[in-house]
């Protein structure tokens, strides 16, 4: 697939062509001499540090040399596996990153073609072996484990439960594989900078599996509704740094309406910002720059969750629920998203899979949003990926690594090829986004994903502290609740530690 810049993008996308043509000619002189150092070709694959290579297709509307994911190599040698099976165990998340026919349906057909594709070339089946529910899933690979066998070569499952199965040494390292390369674009970065530990890296997020996508945090903002208060180009104040917290007081100002005058607060009425009491505030934690762990130079971690901006953080997410009338929050899950369909609220948060359902019959335009910030003087938007989300593991008990490492990679290449374009496109910016700003949004949040180790790993611990703190018990004193519970989380932790350290120092 090429990307087609739109006529105003045109120029800037061929400088970039052209910067990155030069980028790619440097590597290929240089490529000699980092082969004798460390940050070189990795011995078993020849491939070139992803940090080099190109991200996302680029084309030169001109007909000059284009660079496209098509053209990127995997670096992976000719093989046959005479026909061996490649089984991953999951369940439900499975609609994104497995197909057993086609259907028609965009991503459903490019995970088939896909599979048929990467079985093709390297004489190999692929299958998924589902269960019911996540927890079976990890109870199933336990016992394959405890048994001995080598019946799945991969597990893809619900990472908070994929976390805290590492404390049952039940998974070896991915990076330890053969043919793995993390620093490969279809990769995440974060398997590096947030989830490996002394090198070694457990779980990892790859473009096998879209959920990691899907299942983005992200904000919806009623163009009509803003249009009709007077509001500015929203699209603007994002580029230009300024969508922050502050300005999300400032839009929501007087936009609440007892639209039936029952002198209540409901559904029916019309709101500025809306939000449920489960999941929506905890995003605001990593979106106003904040994490659980961080990794150090030499390979561990440190806490740094609670400190000084954390209690603020606190603070104002329980002054947006509890002292604005604009603010709308009932309990349950989805409630910015389902007043946003109603068109009763200017803002709403929300995932980016959203867009492919309900959304896409809303008459009212609407733009895709990353989170705000917490200030201007903050670089950057971030987001994290709700907690439903697959990462993927392998089992102790697996024998052919060369195998498992191969196939493994050469899914994850194909996906960021042909997969990862047909959802994002085809899904969710065509199909999902109402405008070009809306893609360019989507862009930036994609770009600020965060996966955070205490988060992965830390099981049901600190990572859902801020949002039991806000919305169980309706408090700002974050302070007592991580003096009433950082024993207990320091004692999970140095079990999780245990495990990675079984690895890196045997």
């Amino acid at each position: 697939m090429v990307y087609k810049p739109s006529n105003r993008k045109a120029t800037q996308m061929k400088k970039r062509t052209q910067k990155l043509t030069t980028i790619l000619l440097l590597i290929a002189m240089l490529l000699p001499l980092a082969s004798c150092g460390n940050g070189g070709d990795t011995p078993e694959t020849g491939r070139v540090n992803a940090e080099s290579t190109p991200t996302a297709d680029t084309a030169d509307t001109d007909g000059e040399t284009e660079t496209t994911r098509a053209d990127y190599p995997d670096g992976l040698p000719e093989m046959d596996f005479g026909g061996k099976t490649y089984t991953v165990l999951g369940e439900g998340m499975s609609v994104f990153f497995h197909a057993d026919e086609m259907n028609g349906e965009a991503l459903n057909d490019a995970l088939y073609n896909r599979d048929v594709k990467v079985g093709d070339r390297f004489n190999a089946k692929i299958a998924l072996s589902e269960t019911a529910d996540a927890q079976t899933t990890i109870d199933t690979a336990k016992a394959s484990v405890q048994a001995g066998e080598d019946e799945y070569t991969a597990v893809v499952s619900y990472v908070i439960y994929m976390g805290m199965a590492v404390t049952n040494n039940i998974f070896q390292p991915i990076s330890d594989l053969p043919y793995i390369d993390l620093r490969q674009p279809w990769w995440s970065a974060s398997n590096l900078t947030d989830l490996t530990y002394r090198g070694k890296t457990f779980l990892a997020m790859g473009d096998f599996d879209m959920s990691g996508l899907s299942q983005t945090k992200c904000m919806f903002y009623n163009k009509d509704l803003a249009e009709s208060y007077g509001l500015p180009n929203i699209y603007d104040t994002v580029r230009a740094g300024q969508w922050t917290k502050d300005k999300v007081n400032e839009l929501c100002e007087g936009t609440y309406v007892d639209v039936n005058g029952d002198g209540q607060k409901d559904n029916g009425d019309q709101y500025g910002f809306a939000v449920d009491s489960k999941g929506d505030f905890n995003g605001l934690l990593w979106a106003f720059g904040k994490r659980l762990f961080e990794q150090q130079s030499d390979g561990t971690y440190k806490d740094v969750y609670y400190d000084e901006k954390l209690v603020s953080i606190v603070e104002w997410c329980y002054d947006i629920k509890n002292n604005h009338d604009y603010t709308f929050t009932d309990g349950e899950w989805h409630t910015g998203y389902r007043q946003f369909l109603k068109d009763k609220t200017l803002i709403a948060n929300g995932y980016v899979a959203k867009t492919q359902w309900d959304m896409r019959q809303m008459e009212s335009d609407y733009a895709i949003l990353p989170l705000p910030k917490w200030d201007e003087a903050q670089k950057d938007y971030y987001t994290y990926v709700e907690g439903s989300h697959s990462i993927a593991g392998v089992l102790t008990t697996v024998q052919d690594k060369d195998m498992v490492g191969f196939v493994m990679e050469a899914l994850n290449a194909e996906s960021w090829k042909t997969v990862r374009p047909t959802y994002y496109d085809s899904c969710l910016k065509y199909k999902g986004a109402r405008d070009e700003d809306s893609i360019e949004m989507l862009d930036i949040l994609m770009n600020g994903r965060r996966f955070d180790f205490g988060y992965v790993y830390g099981g049901w611990g600190a990572a859902f502290w801020f949002q039991y703190c806000i919305n169980d018990e309706n408090s700002t004193d974050i302070t007592s609740y991580y003096e009433k519970k950082k024993a207990e989380w320091n004692s999970y932790m140095d079990k999780v530690f245990a495990a990675f350290d079984e690895f890196t120092q045997g």
